[in-house]
């Protein structure tokens, strides 16, 4: 039989309580790395694809302006202006 009291058993946290500062470092360095990824890789892969030579300074732009404009999308979805963004963060 299963008991409730199981020591196995999975324990609920509340989903609003607030982690302890090393993981919540951790987590967040995970979700910039992660972020960091998918936005220069399709960069990587347009600037092939047009034929400009890497690390040239037409791939370099496309590199900063994907950054630049993946951050303003990120600050109009999390603080929202008006009817716009879901003021939640959100990747």
């Amino acid at each position: 039989m299963n008991d409730v009291s199981d020591t196995n058993s999975i324990q609920l946290q509340d989903p609003d309580s607030d982690l302890p500062t090393g993981p919540r470092v951790a987590l967040g360095m995970q979700h910039v790395l992660a972020m960091f990824a998918s936005i220069v890789a399709p960069s990587i892969i347009i600037a092939g694809t047009a034929r400009f030579a890497f690390g040239t300074a037409d791939i370099v732009f496309l590199i900063q302006m994907a950054m630049l404009f993946a951050s303003l999308a990120t600050l109009f979805k999390t603080i929202g202006f008006g009817p716009v963004g879901a003021r939640l963060p959100v990747m």
